[in-house]
């Protein structure tokens, strides 16, 4: 299989580039879904005159080199390959049709609704009334015993909420009501339910307290969109869809709406992932070891994963999640509220969340509003870069965690905003952190060093110590750097960075995305920006020039930085 080089090349922290392999599919068959034409049957041949009903029809009978074409409607479906592709010329194609939007629910209407305490809201529904099939996620906890009891750590938790609230979701006119946990709750948060599961019952208290027969109410009754039949299949392309509404469980395991299901090289791009109880898209095994296992059959090796462009909005615990995250690219992708429950200590929590990111590249995307983090590079991560991503709104901007193998990591021309913390560490040595800017936050870099006694990688244990710290900018940050690195290890090498009265002044203008930046004074080239041979733009750095922050800014004149600037000219 070719590799290419990206445009400009991108060099990796051990060495060499980042090259990555390309979809040259050019399809032999192209089927067709129409749930809306009043030909649409699965008996049909899937043409364009006699197109399928549902996309899972598709799903059935698509084999290497054919795609199939949804048009524009609501698929209440999760659909399920049982094929996968061969190589980047002959791959299976699941491609939304131009012209309108093709929407799959995991939801279905919720009908019925029967007058419990009217005057003060409150309707029921008999969960019995309910096609849920083999999963029902109103009596399933966010967290079961079984995930509890492979996480040691997470074991104070268990038996609290919001583990224990149920993982389904209630929909009014396509606003999410609040999970609240008894029905005194209920009474007093307007746009909520509750189930009493002893009872099968299903109360909301409506939004305005309007009569919820009145309205589209909607409740989830699946746990993804789009998840393979069999582990490990490769070569799948899922572009264009909007992915809503899907009740699925708080990780252990990592089940997103949209999972590769521990696939290889699947392309999902351009989609729309949103108000998921859990995570959004997954692109790795989805568990390991203990009991909680996936029920389908096989194996796999997650790797080479192109995830682009995709916008993934309210997701309760995490945006896009890998585990592991081997030789992907993830970028231009624009997250938004991905960690809606306060989970931190437990569970994936962040915009993005992959483990094992070896050979990985993170890079142009946008996260804002995640309480937690906005990207989370956590286990034995190795010969990978996370770069040009902007974080607004975020806890933490970049933790990286638990990495002590060369090749070590590169973050860089990071630009994060009003976080808790910009970008924090701890277990891992020899990581490079240069030409990132954080402003208008509480604490810049939290160096930690080592924290716990785990042994990574096998026989590696964690450490401290031996980074490189070089070239950031810092406005607004009290607290720019904060080491405690213990002596034990070697210290870290920190140069260049513009503080305090020699740091920048900047202003965000959220609305059109440009951050505006000036020098404090005049900024000399400095050394230590290792690796670093384009800025945030993609502009080639001038050669010698190795001024603090993602952009050079040559004497005291503002500087403007669109922040997405990489969404110009995409088609």
């Amino acid at each position: 299989m070719d590799l290419f080089s990206l445009d400009p090349p991108v060099a990796k922290p051990g060495g060499g580039e980042f090259k990555f392999w390309r979809p040259q599919a050019v399809f032999s068959t192209t089927l067709h879904v129409d749930t809306q034409s009043p030909r649409a049957s699965d008996a049909n041949p899937g043409t364009e005159s006699l197109p399928f009903k549902t996309i899972g029809r598709a799903a059935e009978v698509l084999r290497p080199g054919q795609r199939v074409l949804v048009h524009a409607g609501v698929y209440r479906e999760c659909i399920r390959p049982v094929a996968g592709g061969e190589s980047p010329s002959q791959m299976i194609g699941y491609h939304a049709a131009p012209g309108g939007q093709v929407i799959v629910k995991g939801s279905e209407p919720a009908a019925n609704w029967t007058p419990d305490d009217p005057a003060r809201g409150l309707w029921v529904l008999l969960l019995a009334s309910v096609d849920f099939g083999d999963y029902n996620p109103f009596a399933i906890d966010n967290l079961t015993d079984a995930s509890f009891d492979i996480m040691e750590w997470a074991q104070p938790h268990r038996g609290k909420r919001p583990y224990t609230l149920p993982r389904g979701m209630v929909f009014q006119d396509g606003r999410r009501l609040e999970c609240v946990g008894s029905r005194e709750e209920l009474l007093a948060t307007d746009g909520s339910h509750w189930t009493d599961r002893q009872a099968g019952r299903l109360f909301v208290r409506t939004f305005g307290q309007v009569d919820p027969n009145a309205v589209r109410m909607e409740i989830t009754t699946r746990r993804g969109c789009f998840r393979p039949r069999v582990r490990g299949l490769g070569f799948i392309q899922v572009c264009g869809f909007v992915f809503e509404q899907v009740g699925n469980g708080f990780p252990r395991p990592q089940e997103g709406a949209v999972s590769v299901c521990a696939g290889h090289h699947w392309l999902i791009e351009g989609n729309t992932v949103r108000d998921v109880n859990a995570v959004g898209i997954d692109i790795g095994n989805g568990w390991y070891g203990g009991a909680a296992q996936p029920g389908e059959p096989g194996e796999g090796e997650p790797e080479w994963t192109i995830v682009r462009r995709n916008r993934v909005q309210r997701t309760g615990v995490c945006g896009i999640a890998g585990l592991p995250a081997r030789n992907a690219l993830i970028e231009e992708n624009s997250l938004e509220i991905n960690s809606r429950f306060p989970i931190a200590e437990v569970s994936e929590s962040a915009g993005i969340k992959t483990h094992g990111n070896q050979g990985t590249l993170i890079r142009r995307n946008l996260i804002r509003d995640n309480p937690i983090n906005g990207i989370w590079m956590d286990w034995d991560n190795r010969d990978s870069r996370c770069t040009q991503n902007v974080m607004i709104g975020c806890g933490t901007g970049i933790f990286i965690e638990a990495s002590v193998v060369e090749p070590f990591c590169l973050l860089d021309r990071n630009i994060i905003w009003g976080a808790k913390q910009g970008i924090y560490e701890h277990d891992c040595c020899g990581q490079t952190f240069v030409h990132n800017f954080i402003g208008q936050s509480d604490e810049g870099m939290n160096i930690r060093g080592k924290v716990t006694d785990r042994v990574i990688a096998g026989n590696h244990p964690a450490a401290g110590g031996s980074h490189t710290i070089a070239n950031n900018a810092f406005f607004n940050v009290p607290a720019e750097i904060n080491d405690t690195t213990s002596g034990d290890f070697p210290p870290n090498k920190v140069s260049g960075n513009a503080l305090g009265a020699a740091g920048m002044g900047a202003t965000l203008d959220q609305d059109r995305g440009i951050l505006t930046l000036t020098p404090a004074e005049p900024q000399a080239a400095r050394g230590g920006g290792a690796g670093v041979s384009h800025d945030f733009l993609d502009r080639p750095w001038p050669e010698g020039d190795q001024t603090p922050g993602p952009v050079p800014i040559p004497g005291k004149n503002p500087v403007a930085v669109p922040l997405v600037w990489w969404r110009e000219g995409r088609k």
